[in-house]
């Protein structure tokens, strides 16, 4: 399924049924022990790497169906990269960013991937149009002058820290979301502004449980052509 969203009308592509082993996948990503956490890294939780088999799934998928859809000039793929997510960041300790819909890139090039391996009581991804700006995807030229706009709004106090995104707020009008089920995935454009939709109460998972287990990945298909 392909749905347009927001005023730029960008697609997102949702395949339900994703992967042929889902459980399989689910089982590896259940082992805690395999997870870290990186302090340059923005997400809230920890990431563990993914399996081979799985790249190699996803490289396949990206050359069929999503490469029509994102890639006009059917550009080779140049890349895959996937890893295990899991939130854990208390909404309290939140930074302000990590309290705002965010993009992965800046470029046209990249799709991001959001694998679901956890069920609907879980949160799933919204995505976002920054009211001051009107802004829905973000490149190198709208940049600064998002920027300013949130710089002025953190110095007047209309944005703040400490909270996770679910629906429109601190200066944010949500144009879609999409809910998390069990072995979907969804894909858009990773410079599309977004938010995972996460429940303190059921997303957040504690140092023994597994929680809101997702797999993220980026593809990337050659800007030369």
């Amino acid at each position: 399924m392909i749905v347009r969203v927001g005023q730029e009308r960008t697609p997102i592509v949702v395949i339900d049924d994703f992967y042929p082993d889902p459980e399989r996948l689910f089982q590896y990503g259940a082992q805690l022990d395999r997870y870290a956490s990186r302090s340059d890294d923005s997400y809230p939780g920890c990431h563990a790497k993914s399996v081979e088999a799985y790249q190699r799934f996803l490289t396949l998928v990206a050359h069929g169906e999503i490469a029509d859809v994102f890639s006009s000039t059917q550009a080779a793929v140049v890349s895959t990269t996937s890893r295990f997510s899991r939130v854990t960041t208390p909404e309290s300790q939140l930074s302000v960013l990590q309290s705002l819909p965010h993009v992965d890139a800046l470029i046209d090039t990249q799709v991001a991937v959001v694998h679901y391996l956890c069920k609907t009581e879980h949160g799933g991804t919204g995505f976002y149009r920054h009211q001051e700006t009107g802004f829905e995807r973000l490149n190198s030229t709208r940049l600064p002058q998002y920027q300013r706009s949130l710089k002025r709004a953190v110095m007047q106090g209309r944005i703040a820290g400490g909270r996770y995104l679910r629906g429109s707020g601190q200066g944010f009008e949500q144009i879609h979301a999409i809910e998390a089920v069990w072995n979907r995935a969804i894909f858009y454009p990773s410079n599309l502004l977004h938010s995972g939709q996460i429940d303190p109460e059921r997303d957040i998972a504690k140092s023994s449980e597994v929680g809101r287990l997702t797999l993220t990945s980026q593809i990337n298909f050659d800007a030369s052509n």
